[in-house]
């Protein structure tokens, strides 16, 4: 079967559609345990069989109970899950699109969506938190372009992977949408709610905090 070099008009639409709702998911304000938690147990499934779930409010709190569960939150268990997915999901892309959408693909759900999200918060992340917490919750907003990237083809069908691989990348897709960063540890999970305020301008993220609004 000939790899698929590009959308048609209407998955092209949905595409745009699609980033929109990833970028709209990321900045969002709310959070709902629930879905998320039910989410958190696809996503640790091959890692964890039992474990507590620990919510926090603020980036600091989650440095904290790291500390405390012995644990710097920089290297979780929830990197080496997120990567072994990413890895399996690529080969299927590979073996799916053609060069010319793949690289379309990367530059809308990647690159560009990256950008949005990124723009110049990393430095103040890091400035405010600390390097090793700046960075790992930097890494957990930054997941957002890859999950849509792994997740757009899988979504409108033009992929197909294994139930289970399908389930995952959604999952965390969905923790995205109601909850904001994910560490996993042996036996604990730590979720941070989402943040009290954002501000986007011109279609990027350019501030974030957490605490009262």
């Amino acid at each position: 079967m000939a790899k698929l070099d590009k959308l048609t008009d209407e998955q092209q639409l949905t595409l745009e559609q699609f980033r929109q709702r990833m970028f709209d998911a990321a900045t969002s304000t709310v959070t709902n345990k629930t879905v998320a938690e039910s989410a958190i147990s696809v996503i640790v499934a091959p890692a964890l069989v039992k474990y507590e779930i620990h919510w926090v409010k603020t980036p600091q709190e989650a440095a904290s109970l790291g500390a405390s569960l012995g644990d710097s939150l920089g290297d979780s268990l929830g990197a080496s899950l997120w990567a072994s997915l990413g890895d399996s999901l690529g080969d299927s892309l590979g073996d799916s699109l053609g060069a010319s959408l793949w690289a379309s693909l990367r530059a809308s759900l990647g690159a560009s969506l990256g950008a949005s999200l990124r723009a110049s918060l990393r430095a103040s992340l890091g400035d405010s938190l600390g390097d090793s917490l700046g960075a790992s919750l930097w890494d957990s907003l930054g997941d957002t372009d890859w999950t849509a990237f792994y997740l757009f083809p899988v979504e409108i069908g033009i992929v197909e992977v294994e139930d289970d691989k399908a389930a995952r990348i959604k999952a965390f897709a969905e923790f995205g949408r109601h909850a904001f960063a994910l560490w996993v540890l042996p036996g604990h999970v730590i979720a941070l709610e989402k943040p009290t305020t954002v501000e986007v301008k011109d279609g990027k993220l350019v501030g974030i905090s957490w605490g009262e609004p």
